[in-house]
């Protein structure tokens, strides 16, 4: 997490101001105790990471709860070598309603 405290993207100021729901995803995923929280590419997802998988799993449990219109799903990080360090990747991308 320490290596995206550095970085950012571009892009999040112009794709929130034309989606307000990426605000929204982001400001969700840090009230769950995510280490961070970005935006990917142009803001089709979001997402958090946690510093073990038991708060990754916790955080996604209430997200579902507290936004059934939304997919959440916890991930595997790897590193550079390819192996499995810890999980505690998540994405919550509001979805349209139907």
């Amino acid at each position: 997490a320490s290596s995206f405290n550095a970085t950012g993207n571009d892009l999040e100021a112009p794709a929130r101001s034309l989606a307000p729901a990426i605000g929204e995803a982001l400001a969700a995923l840090r009230a769950q105790g995510a280490l961070i929280a970005r935006m990917s590419g142009s803001g089709a997802t979001c997402f958090a990471l946690f510093a073990d998988p038991g708060a990754a799993e916790a955080a996604a449990t209430r997200l579902r709860e507290d936004r059934p219109q939304w997919w959440v799903a916890v991930a595997a990080l790897l590193d550079d070598s390819r192996t499995l360090r810890y999980r505690l990747g998540m994405v919550a991308t509001p979805l349209k309603s139907r």
